[in-house]
This record gives C-alpha cells, structure tokens and sequence, in this order.
C-alpha cells in the first residue's frame, strides 16, 4: 500500500476514536478558518454590546445610526502537542491488509481528551461567577433544584434558551439519573428510557450529559483570621487587596471560588497567589466585581480545605475553540491533514520511515477562550 492510501487509511481509523472522545468541542462555538496556522496566532473575536433602543423623531434630515459597538477578544492557538508511536513492518502489514492496531485508537482517545481537559480546565479557572450545590455533597441527593437555580443564573444572565448544555462529573451525573424527573420516561415524555439506555437526553431543554474529564478543585485551608477586601474599588475592576487577619497565610490557586458580603455574584481566582496573614494582597480575578466594594466586606472561600466536583451549565457562545490546520508538508514530509467538522478538530498525521520501523504521529494545534463567563454556571459536587 502506498503511503498515500496508508496514512489516510490510519487517520480514518483515527476519526473514528476521536469523534467518540470528544464532547467539549462539539458544544463550544467554534472557528472552523481552513486557513493554516501555526502556534501563537491571534484570532480577533468581537462581541457584540447591548444599547438602549432610542425614540424616533421624524424629520427631512438623515439621522445617523447607532454605533456599532464591539468588545474585543483575542484568542491565542497556543496548545501544540502530538501523539506518536512506532509502528513495525509487521504492524505496517496488518494496516495494510485492513487490521488496524489497537494503539491507533489509543492515541486518539489520549490526544483528544487532553484537548478536552485543556477547555474544562479553563472553565473552571475563568468562568462560573454562579453557584449551585455543596462542595463534597452529590447534587441530586434529592432533588433537581441545582440544576433548575444553574438554568435560572444562566436566565439572569441573559443567556439565550437554545443553545444551552449540562456537563456533569460521573458522580453528579448518575446521581442525576436516579432522579424521577430526569429518569423517567413517562414524566420526561420524549421516549427516552435513560434507566435502559444510560443516556439522558435533554431535561428542561438542556442536553443533561457527563464526561470524566471535568476537572476538580482542591482549595487550601483559610485557617484563623477572617479575609476582607482592603480599599474601596470601582465596579467591573478585576484587581483587587484582600486583607487577611492573624493567623496562616492562605494558599490561594486558580479556579478558587469566593464570595464577597453584599454581593450576588462569586468570583474566581485567576491566577495563583499566597493571601499573607496580618497582610494585604493583591488578587486577580476573573471578571469584574459586578457592585463597587467601600472595603471591608467579609470575603468567604467556598468549599475552603476541600476537593469538590464543579459540574458545568453553559450556553455555547460562552467558551470559543479553535484548531487550525498545520501546513501539510508535501515533498517535504509525508503527511495528511483531517479537518472534522464534528468535532472542529485539525488533526495532522505523519509518517516518517526510521532504522527498521515507521514513526506514526498526529498532532494538532488549538486554543481556547472564554468569552462570556456569565454565561457559565456551576453545580458544587
């Protein structure tokens, strides 16, 4: 078999796997630019600013429209990783004669779950200012409530109805499925039997799915010494002091949860930093504070010593993902590049004759970004 039908061949056995393992990317929007690319490119995003409706007067004159207001959002393709293997003559032959190795899927399940991780990671770490649940305590123990208060932050959000999806850890997920409401098929009325099939179909019109690859939290202790914020700071400001009194300084990571007195909104650690006891430091947040602090309001860490479950509700245009080809290296190298529209995967194959074996590998190059973090609330678990 020539390697112009071998690699094919593989990446197609490959698509297979990938379409299987790959469930972020498909409820994410995402840019699918054909246009090759290579790793730190921009891609410019604008987001479109809600304006007031204004009266009309009728006149002879022309009256201007209203600015066309955007706020810009880059996104970086700043992930490139592969995964390779050496294939034996003897494995070659067996590609050839239609057997496929069993590694071949193996590396689509490894690379597209890292993929995967790579955006629930980013969730977690940028997004979700509305809570739901109990850190530790399964979601469903009794009721939908969290799921039905997640669909109501996303309501006050104003994020739109269609287009919404629910991805739970497997815990919150098959405890979700023992709930009435969500299991079974004479209430839920859409022919699915969830309590046969495992898959729950939508619920309160909201894909109800689950994935392994959520991410947890682990939070450090707060210990003795309440936080408070330090100073007066203005509304949408995402930098702020927090004093902490006596006692041990408070490790804080990215994706840590607080709350601030006063506030309806949480908000989440961007960025990795040591809150000092009998100190005050600076925090960076994601997202703006939604109310101006006067300063001293009692801050609080949710779930604080903890290793907590954050189930994700988010309308699609809340997170961008992008993977741009990588240019196919024709006479060069022999190579084969896949764009699924599935999944909005560019993935490239490579094949490269060694002493004795053939190196086989595909890599891609993708980005993610959160664009409207409002737009993504979590189920505490």
């Amino acid at each position: 078999m020539p390697i112009t039908t071998l690699l094919p061949t593989v990446t197609a056995q490959f698509l297979g796997a990938l379409r299987a393992q790959s469930l972020l990317t498909r409820a994410v929007n995402r840019d699918n630019d054909p246009a090759p690319a290579m790793r730190g490119d921009t891609i410019n995003l604008r987001l479109p600013v809600s304006l007031a409706p204004v009266a009309v007067t009728a006149g002879a004159a022309p009256v201007a429209p209203q600015a066309a207001d955007t706020t810009p959002v880059t996104l970086t393709l700043n992930q490139w990783f592969e995964r390779s293997m050496g294939l034996t003559d003897k494995e070659v032959g067996d590609i050839e004669a239609g057997n496929m190795p069993q590694q071949v899927n193996q590396m689509a399940v490894d690379l597209v779950e890292f993929i995967n991780a790579d955006g629930y990671t980013l969730m977690k770490n940028r997004a979700g200012m509305s809570f739901n649940g109990t850190p530790a305590n399964l979601p469903y123990a009794t009721d939908d409530a969290f799921y039905r208060g997640a669909l109501g932050q996303l309501d006050i959000a104003r994020a739109p109805r269609a287009g919404r999806f629910a991805i739970h850890n497997p815990t919150a997920y098959w405890g979700g499925l023992a709930l009435a409401n969500i299991a079974q098929a004479d209430r839920r009325g859409d022919g699915s039997n969830p309590l046969v099939t495992g898959e729950a179909g939508p619920f309160l019109g909201t894909p109800f799915l689950g994935d392994q690859l959520i991410p947890t939290q682990t939070t450090g202790a707060v210990g003795a010494g309440a936080m408070t914020v330090n100073g007066a700071f203005a509304i949408d400001v995402s930098t702020i002091s927090i004093a902490k009194a006596a006692g041990a300084a408070y490790a804080a990571v990215a994706g840590d949860s607080i709350s601030i007195a006063g506030h309806a909104r949480n908000y989440v650690v961007l960025t990795a930093v040591s809150v000092a006891a009998a100190a005050n430091t600076t925090v960076v947040l994601a997202g703006g504070l939604e109310r101006a602090a006067v300063g001293g309001e009692v801050i609080t860490l949710v779930g604080a010593g903890a290793t907590y479950n954050q189930s994700l509700l988010f309308h699609r245009d809340a997170v961008m993902f992008c993977s741009r080809p990588l240019e196919d290296m024709n006479g060069i190298g022999e190579t084969y590049t896949l764009q699924d529209p599935q999944t909005g995967l560019s993935i490239r194959g490579e094949l490269t004759r060694q002493h004795k074996q053939v190196r086989l590998a595909f890599d891609c190059l993708w980005g993610w970004q959160v664009v409207r973090p409002l737009h993504v609330a979590k189920i505490l678990g």
